[in-house]
């Protein structure tokens, strides 16, 4: 349970740059600008944990104004499972409850015994769109209209185990007719772009964040939201071995790390996985500071001062 508040970091917020304007054409337009919001990570976050079982990369849909739906990967020495936990604000705080450690499991050949990194999308018929990472590297898609997942029966994009795909993300664009699927590999993050439905995927060749030499990319989510003057927004957060950052882009295809980084730093919790979810950030970190064999879990880092006030579910991108 939260309880005090003893950590400030900053996020930054893209907007239109204050010089040009809002209108599309290149320069300034295109690049995040610098405004500046605090992130406040609890003394104590509240973190879900589950005896004997490491989880992580939670990914997070507002399914109302004070309740959260959240997927991690939930591990084991037998493999790794999808799980689903439920988030709700109260008293001005997120607390993350087990719903359960298996909403999907391995059910295909190539998924060997282990699904990990899911990122869910909600569509404009109210179905469920799941990209997972299984088998030696390859991302997954699994589809829902309820409580039960449906996978496919062959993976979306192929990686390798000397090259494996890991942390999609996806974001549904109708208008545009296209499902964005955003994924790290070889320590960069890569685009793919798919049909309508999901189910056909042309992978982009230059990555949109490029690889760090000095600081390798672990882990990162993109979401789709949008600036202060109304202009759609990707907002990427990513770890390395310094902590959790920011980028962003007014384009899907690139994206831009302000200097201004990271927004998190690792104190020995080793903070990870990030994804932001409404006015939050999920993440995954140690249980024990400077132990990570004590096993990983989830928490809640808030973007403000001060837990935010409740924010509207998710809703289809029109």
């Amino acid at each position: 349970m939260r309880t005090s508040l003893s950590a400030t970091a900053f996020v930054v917020l893209a907007a239109a740059c204050a010089t040009g304007t809002d209108e599309p054409g290149g320069g300034a337009d295109y690049l995040p600008s610098s405004g500046i919001v605090p992130v406040t990570v609890p003394a104590e976050p509240g973190v879900l944990e589950v005896e004997d079982v490491d989880l992580s990369r939670p990914w997070g849909l507002m399914a109302g104004a004070d309740v959260m739906q959240v997927w991690f990967a939930a591990a084991t020495d037998e493999g790794s499972s999808i799980g689903l936990a439920s988030g709700a604000l109260v008293d001005g705080a997120w607390t993350l409850t087990l719903d359960t450690q298996t909403a999907l499991a391995a059910s295909q050949p190539w998924e060997g015994t282990s699904l990990t990194h899911p990122a869910v999308v909600r569509r404009a018929d109210g179905s469920l769109l799941m990209a997972y990472v299984a088998g030696d590297g390859h991302i997954g898609l699994a589809t829902a209209t309820g409580d039960t997942w449906t996978a496919a029966a062959e993976p979306i994009i192929e990686g390798s185990a000397d090259e494996p795909l890991t942390h999609p993300s996806l974001i549904d664009e109708p208008a545009l007719s296209r499902v964005l699927l955003f994924y790290v590999r070889a320590g960069a993050v890569h685009l793919a772009i798919g049909n309508a439905a999901g189910t056909k995927f042309d992978v982009q060749e230059t990555a949109v964040l490029p690889a760090d030499e000095e600081n390798a990319l672990t882990a990162a989510s993109v979401i789709r939201t949008s600036s202060t003057l109304g202009r759609t927004l990707y907002r990427c957060h990513f770890a390395n071995a310094l902590g959790i950052h920011f980028a962003g882009g007014f384009e899907p295809t690139a994206l831009d790390a302000p200097d201004l980084n990271p927004v998190m730093e690792d104190t020995g919790f080793k903070p990870d996985d990030p994804m932001q979810a409404g006015a939050v950030i999920l993440y995954a970190r140690n249980l024990v500071k400077n132990k990570p064999k004590k096993g990983r879990g989830l928490a809640v880092a808030y973007i403000g001062e001060a837990p935010p006030e409740p924010v509207e579910a998710d809703t289809p991108l029109q």
